[in-house]
């Protein structure tokens, strides 16, 4: 397989961009189907799920956005799910 060269920066951005959009999406499918295949207790055994959290406010910052904590007291080890994720 012959080596890809960039003519531009732009190209080569282009060319990443719509890569990692491909591989995004391809994320995304995967989640979905095995959201619609598995339970939510076998989800969390995978470490792709928390079930039972409870939410506890923390503030309002800038623009007026709310934020809470999530958890539990005897949250898993094991999780995927870390602290900025979008749930």
């Amino acid at each position: 397989m012959a080596k890809k060269t960039y003519k531009t920066r732009k190209e080569y951005s282009r060319h990443f961009k719509k890569l990692i959009e491909l591989e995004r999406e391809a994320e995304k499918q995967f989640h979905i189907r095995e959201i619609q295949i598995l339970t939510g207790k076998e989800r969390e055994q995978r470490g792709r799920a928390i079930l039972g959290l409870k939410a506890t406010f923390k503030g309002t910052i800038v623009g007026g956005y709310k934020v809470y904590r999530f958890g539990r007291p005897d949250m898993p080890e094991n999780h995927q799910i870390k602290v900025g994720d979008v749930v």
